[in-house]
């Protein structure tokens, strides 16, 4: 079954968090920034919903580059 964007859309919407405050932070780890700017990180628990909406943030370039240190 493949997930259509807007199950990810409603999966990212549900609590609040407006589309655009969304960013992919690597292949199956989403997050947002909050009201203060701070990046808060989210687990989807079903891996493929987690894979599509970091897919569908990639897409439209909201993405957070995690630098090692």
């Amino acid at each position: 079954m493949k997930i259509k964007d807007e199950d990810v859309i409603q999966a990212l919407t549900v609590n609040g968090i407006t589309l655009d405050r969304w960013l992919s932070l690597g292949s199956h780890l989403v997050g947002y920034l909050d009201e203060s700017s701070g990046l808060m990180a989210r687990i989807i628990e079903d891996e493929a919903l987690a894979v599509a909406a970091s897919k569908m943030l990639q897409k439209r370039g909201q993405i957070h580059n995690i630098k090692r240190v």
